[in-house]
């Protein structure tokens, strides 16, 4: 019984992850992890293939450690339309500028968007509410008395792989700091090259 369920299970991730954008999204995954020694990737619930998966770029999101080393604080700003912001978070729920610039019509002006995920200060293991899960999620517009959004997790959603962490360092370093000078330096000697191979085709002329 026990094989036979763990085999199910086995069968049933798996075709999740074909379903879902989750191979596409840990092949960049890696690529990040190895250019730039951290990469981070948010898993968020999809009513249609189960998981959705959202892999960032370097500079474009923070995260923090707790004691153990472990990534357990995400945080990221990103912009979306106005369209975007009413269709993920409701009209009613945007700020009085995005509401009145979706009734006008003005759909595809971009507006700032905060995004963080942490531990629950109020985290209560016997309310079943996402509120009040072990971590959360919090979605804000500057100026916003309210959130677009309070969410939560029941695991903290973001995979923050390091390639290679120095003592308490939050962020890693990979092959692709070491390949920067080696790139660097290979691009000067081209341009050095070109520019002497151009100076003996056409070399400067003195007049007399």
């Amino acid at each position: 019984p026990a094989q036979k369920w763990l085999y199910d299970l086995s069968t049933l991730m798996l075709n999740v992850f074909l379903k879902s954008n989750f191979y596409k999204a840990m092949h960049q995954l890696f690529r990040e992890c190895a250019a730039f020694g951290t990469a981070a990737m948010l898993i968020d619930p999809n009513p249609e293939t189960v998981i959705q998966c959202t892999t960032f770029t370097a500079g474009e999101y923070s995260i923090a450690c707790n004691a153990l080393g472990r990534c357990n604080m995400f945080g990221r700003n990103f912009y979306l339309t106005v369209k975007q912001l009413v269709d993920e978070f409701g009209l009613e729920n945007c700020p009085e500028a995005v509401q009145n610039q979706y009734k006008a019509g003005n759909w595809m002006s971009y507006r700032k968007v905060h995004h963080y995920i942490g531990d629950n200060p109020d985290y209560s293991p016997s309310r079943e509410q996402r509120s009040t899960m072990r971590h959360m999620s919090v979605y804000w517009m500057d100026g916003m008395e309210k959130a677009l959004r309070i969410d939560g997790y029941h695991e903290f959603p973001v995979i923050a792989p390091r390639w290679s962490v120095t003592g308490n360092d939050t962020y890693g370093s990979g092959p692709g700091w070491v390949a920067l000078a080696e790139s660097k330096t290979l691009q000067t000697m081209r341009e050095d090259a070109m520019i002497a191979m151009k100076k003996s085709v056409d070399p400067p002329l003195i007049g007399t």
